[in-house]
């Protein structure tokens, strides 16, 4: 009887160790499951969020390329306006008789008399490819002609007048030099296409076709 009761004894005691390792084992599977999950979860939302980051940072990106492009556009847009005004400036289209109609103004400091200016009235000057004769009948042979645009800073140093001062609201006048060999002989402003500026002596006349 005793020798039974030890066998039932021992047999209890086994399967209750193995009922605890088995308890055990599910728990600890739990766990490592569990952590497993947990991990795999945080890569999901540490992905997502790294791809939100990477996405907006390219859509600043782009955002910033296409200020920037917008901007040199402007810049390209502002330059290109300038020379296409400056390009439609040609200098043979003023080839012509041009008479003296009045004077327009003169320099801080002229040289001449009221009367003296009013005797230039009617004078002429003709500009052709071949010769350019001056107001006196000066006749310049295969003159050189330069065409510029001329700013009004430019135009100040060169005859200490702004151009507000003739009415003309351009920051800048279309200038045609006459060159004489190899020197500058005259000055010829354009104030449109009927009309040219031209100095004697520090006095500015208006002239027409």
């Amino acid at each position: 009887m005793i020798d039974l009761f030890k066998k039932k004894v021992t047999i209890l005691v086994v399967v209750g160790i193995v009922f605890i390792i088995l308890v055990g084992a599910v728990v600890i599977g739990n766990g490592i499951k569990s952590n497993k999950s947990s991990y795999i979860n945080n890569k999901k939302v540490q992905s997502v969020s790294k791809n939100k980051s990477i996405h907006k940072n390219a859509k600043d990106n782009a955002n910033s390329l296409v200020k920037n492009q917008n901007n040199t556009a402007n810049v390209n847009g502002s330059a290109k306006g300038q020379n296409n005004s400056a390009s439609t400036f040609n200098y043979k289209d003023y080839f012509g008789e041009w008479t003296i109609k009045k004077s327009i103004g003169t320099s801080p400091v002229s040289a001449m008399s009221s009367d003296q200016i009013a005797s230039y009235v009617g004078k002429k000057i003709i500009i052709s490819a071949d010769q350019f004769t001056d107001l006196d009948g000066t006749v310049l042979k295969n003159p050189t002609y330069k065409q510029k645009n001329v700013l009004n800073s430019e135009f100040i140093n060169d005859t200490h007048r702004q151009l507000s001062y003739f009415k003309i609201t351009s920051n800048y006048i279309n200038e045609i030099e006459v060159d004489n060999n190899g020197g500058m002989y005259s000055n010829i402003y354009i104030i449109d296409k009927d009309n040219i500026m031209y100095s004697v002596n520090g006095v500015f006349f208006q002239l027409q076709k």
